[in-house]
């Protein structure tokens, strides 16, 4: 898993955490944001590397598929609404169509 210019696919999220260390992260699709999710996944974090002055990190997983899990989907889809309407109220107040007073 990995994305080269922003294209490919990350795991976002961490939910449900245990005492193993292991926690739950949604898989994406991603052109430079996350689109489309492809599943979640219990993640046993194994060891992280950094290289070129951190520039570059690499983490090693043991990974086990879980359900969908939809309170992460309803959170990075809830930030894209809450952001276009942010950007649609700005847009009108810039432009004077909604005036308050």
């Amino acid at each position: 898993m990995s994305t080269v210019n922003g294209i490919g696919t990350r795991f976002f999220g961490r939910s449900e955490p245990r005492r193993d260390g292991s926690y739950l992260a949604t898989k994406w699709f991603c052109v430079v944001i996350p689109l489309i999710p492809l599943g979640s996944f219990r993640l046993w974090p194994e060891g992280s590397s950094s290289h070129g002055l951190g520039m570059y990190s690499s983490s090693t997983f043991r990974i086990k598929a879980q359900g969908l899990y939809l309170p992460h989907v309803g959170k990075i889809y809830g930030l894209y609404l809450a952001f276009y309407l942010f950007m649609v109220i700005a847009d009108r107040i810039g432009s004077g169509e909604w005036r308050f007073a």
